[in-house]
């Protein structure tokens, strides 16, 4: 199918960062919290606090900043992978780049994972074409807008031909994000028996 546009993160010709974006974040919160921890964990002993209350607390605090972080690291890993494709006959297809390299277990393997990832982008940015795993959106049934993201339920057409309904965490942030929005708000009112 040829392609009237595409939304990137990055923007068509331009370096995605999702590698980066991902590893960087999960090390980074990783020491962070290593550090919150360890340096708790000093300060009680050095300062004779009470030691149960006082490190249930600190790992409290430290489980909570954790799941804040990564569900804000979760948000920009999805903004950088999730890829909109409008096709010349007016058709718009999702994906999830994410779900394109093949499944590994543990840590390497979701390093290599976040490579193939990663590799996928490069080639959608450096050369769009609509790849066979893409998603059609039928129809949009909510749009709902929060302050740095969007929240899509959607009526989509699997790449096998079955359908079903589908919830997608949109980032803001998109070159062209007007035109994006307005592709999904048409597609609010669809009327699927117009389709042909």
């Amino acid at each position: 199918m040829t392609l009237k546009k595409i939304w990137i993160a990055a923007g068509p010709g331009q370096k995605n960062r999702y590698a980066l974006h991902t590893l960087g974040g999960v090390l980074g919160i990783t020491a962070l919290l290593m550090l919150v921890i360890l340096g708790g964990t000093y300060l009680t002993l050095f300062l004779s606090l009470p030691k149960e209350g006082t490190l249930l607390g600190l790992c409290l605090g430290a489980v909570i900043l954790g799941v804040v972080l990564a569900l804000g690291a979760g948000r920009r890993s999805l903004g950088d992978a999730l890829v909109f494709f409008l096709t010349q006959d007016d058709r718009l297809f999702v994906l999830d780049a994410r779900t394109i390299p093949v499944y590994q277990r543990g840590i390497l393997g979701f390093g290599s994972m976040t490579l193939g990832t990663q590799k996928v982008l490069d080639q959608l940015a450096a050369s769009p074409t609509l790849p066979l795993q893409a998603r059609e959106i039928l129809k949009v049934e909510k749009l709902r807008e929060e302050e740095t993201f969007c929240r899509l339920t959607c009526l989509i057409r699997r790449p096998d031909g079955g359908e079903g309904r589908w919830d997608y965490i949109m980032p803001s942030g998109y070159p062209d994000e007007d035109l994006l929005r307005f592709q999904l708000e048409r597609r609010r009112d669809w009327d699927r028996t117009l389709e042909g």
